[in-house]
């Protein structure tokens, strides 16, 4: 059976990952073929411990081109006996749609069964052979990069402080913006896991997992509406890598990504005020003392003049790290 592509709309929660030589394209039928052959090669020991029945995997659909992207669909069938029977005589028949997207030196994974997803996800991390091996998960770094933004809508967080019966262990904030919903204090024992932000170019909201390189946003109502997605998540990664080597919001150096200092500007327009010599006998410039601030807990930012910096915080992971409002 050959799926018809352009009647599937799959939701939309993807793995990201990046080739592990900087610049070098992947080949998307290569990969498709690679995880094909893991499916079929894992299907004879499900089958032997009594995980499924059969399973068939089908890579009959072509790659498709959309917006500089290609699309490598594979089709799993599996007869399985319900989990929540011990029986005979009753099966479950199932469907699977697991699409591999590339792009230049990018590769973005979906599946419609979170096991399935999981699974693949593993074989490419653990690959050491084969067309898999040089893919690697994209780094958390420009995951928070990309895909934070400024207005939080909903952050998950995880405690790092030992258990205690007065602070919770998890918690999960949600609003219109959460920049000023965080408490300085109360939250610097939290990391966030997960978030979601509108991060994409046109507003759309999207979750990230920067530890996991997961992505989410939702169903899609079509497959040109879930290529459209694709296509945007992958040309919002190729813009943040672009700045970044520009110099422009970070600076990338082997696997890191280093944010550039701006100086700070005078009142005559040079930074810090006005230049003296150094320890060289050189012209330098340097920074003007920043005011203190009053406590933090008496000055919690509200509002455009005093935003948390929520973005540069999550990015670290550790909520009270720079939890400090601007004077």
């Amino acid at each position: 059976m050959t799926l018809d592509l352009q009647r599937c709309h799959p939701y939309f929660s993807a793995a990201l990952f990046e080739n592990k030589g900087d610049g070098v394209d992947v080949d998307c039928e290569a990969l498709r073929k690679a995880i094909a052959k893991k499916l079929r090669e894992a299907t004879k020991s499900d089958v032997e411990r009594e995980a499924v029945e059969k399973r068939t995997v089908s890579t009959a659909a072509t790659i498709m081109n959309t917006d500089g992207v290609e699309f490598g669909a594979i089709h799993v069938e599996e007869t399985r006996t319900p989990g929540w029977y011990d029986g005979t005589g009753v099966k479950d028949h199932l469907h699977h749609l697991l699409v591999v997207a590339t792009k230049g030196s990018l590769m973005l994974i979906t599946a419609t069964d979170t096991g399935l997803r999981d699974r693949v996800v593993a074989w490419t991390v653990d690959a050491k052979h084969g067309a898999l091996k040089d893919m690697q998960a994209m780094r958390r770094g420009e995951i928070a990069t990309a895909f934070v933004g400024t207005s939080l809508k909903t952050v998950w967080l995880s405690a790092t402080h030992r258990r205690v019966a007065v602070k919770p262990d998890a918690k999960v904030l949600s609003g219109v913006e959460l920049e000023a919903a965080f408490d300085p204090l109360d939250d610097q024992s939290f990391s966030y896991t997960s978030i979601r932000t509108p991060a994409l170019g046109d507003g759309q909201v999207i979750g990230a997992n920067p530890s996991k390189a997961r992505l989410w946003i939702g169903p899609s109502r079509t497959w040109d509406a879930y290529t459209a997605q694709v296509a945007s998540v992958l040309r919002r990664v190729e813009e943040v890598r672009e700045d970044a080597a520009k110099g422009f919001g970070g600076v990338r150096r082997g696997s890191r990504t280093l944010r550039r200092r701006v100086p700070a500007t005078g009142a005559e327009g040079e930074a810090g005020g006005p230049a003296g010599p150094d320890r060289r006998g050189r012209e330098s410039q340097h920074r003007q003392p920043r005011p203190t601030s009053p406590p933090a807990r008496h000055t919690a930012a509200r509002g455009a003049g005093g935003l948390l910096q929520a973005r540069s915080v999550l990015r670290g992971g550790r909520l009270g790290r720079r939890l400090r409002p601007r004077p």
